[in-house]
């Protein structure tokens, strides 16, 4: 009685099952695997039906095995068949995912171009349109002063003629930073020794660049995320770490470019900050850098320095 009941409990089990496979067929969008599964489960809630005859005619068990045993030959078969479709589901996904990440590199190099080549005009229209009028201004200034008398008059010429010089070297320095000319001409050492020694002129930090690429060029991509990265981690380190040196280690092997910073200042815990800092951020960072198949590691103790390691790939 127990086995009979187990029986027919399979049954409606089964049927059920199959039953629920047949209305989502159209939402698989009539899938081979998924018709061949449906088939399997099919023929499955049969050979439990068949497995129920036994018991309503005795005379039928050696009839009955036999087609049970032919039913789950071709059950099997049909699986097979269908883990083979199967298999090559798993393979298209795989591509599609491949692809949607070479999409998303795409995406993410073509948005920091296009921020590039904004900075540029930004840039370009600071240097050509602001800087021109303030050295027309500062040229009728020293006019002044030459045909002026009057000394209060002459002081105060003399000051604007101060603030404007330093106006112009800030709108010099601001064009500079939103696109480093030196980077586009001479390369990535130079214009990170160029920014390195402009921060070590303040006395606060003195900064060590070492590397081995030299006036070797890499791809634009490459050069202005690295730039704009370890630019960004020296600003950091400036602003939050109150450290005394830094090093920078630049070292090309093979078709890899390594970069080792590091500072000797009073670190934090990156689980709690990643992400958080001000400027671009360590999760920035590490967007840029993926989108040029590049990697950044942060290691770093709370009060014993910071470290970050950035290999990427180049040609």
């Amino acid at each position: 009685m127990f086995i009979k009941s187990a029986i027919l409990i399979s049954i409606l089990i089964q049927v059920v099952a199959a039953i629920l496979a047949i209305n989502l067929t159209r939402d698989a969008k009539y899938n081979k695997s998924w018709i061949l599964l449906t088939m399997a489960l099919l023929f499955m809630a049969a050979r439990r039906v068949i497995e129920f005859f036994p018991f309503m005619y005795k005379d039928v068990s050696r009839e009955v095995a036999m087609i049970n045993s032919w039913i789950g030959v071709a059950t099997s078969i049909i699986i097979t068949i269908a883990i083979i479709y199967i298999r090559k589901i798993f393979r298209m996904i795989k591509m599609a995912e491949a692809t949607k990440l070479v999409l998303d590199r795409k995406i993410l190099r073509t948005i920091i171009r296009t921020e590039e080549n904004e900075r540029k005009r930004f840039a370009k229209d600071l240097h050509d349109g602001l800087g021109p009028l303030l050295s027309n201004v500062k040229m009728s200034i020293s006019a002044l002063e030459i045909s002026e008398k009057i000394p209060d008059n002459l002081e105060v010429l003399s000051n604007m003629k101060i603030l404007i010089n330093e106006a112009i070297s800030s709108i010099k320095e601001i064009s500079n930073n939103l696109s480093p000319h030196i980077l586009d001409n001479f390369g990535l050492t130079i214009a990170l020794q160029s920014f390195s020694d402009k921060i070590k002129k303040t006395g606060l930090i003195d900064i060590q660049l070492i590397t081995n690429i030299h006036n070797i060029r890499f791809n634009y991509n490459i050069e202005i995320i690295l730039y704009r990265v370890i630019c960004e981690l020296i600003n950091n380190t400036v602003k939050h770490a109150h450290a005394g040196n830094i090093s920078i280690q630049i070292m090309k092997k093979d078709k890899l470019l390594n970069v080792i910073y590091e500072d000797d200042g009073v670190g934090f815990e990156i689980d709690e900050n990643i992400g958080s800092t001000s400027g671009m951020g360590f999760s920035n960072m590490i967007s840029r850098l993926n989108s040029i198949n590049g990697k950044i590691v942060f290691k770093n103790k709370k009060n014993n320095g910071f470290k970050a390691v950035i290999s990427c790939p180049v040609k």
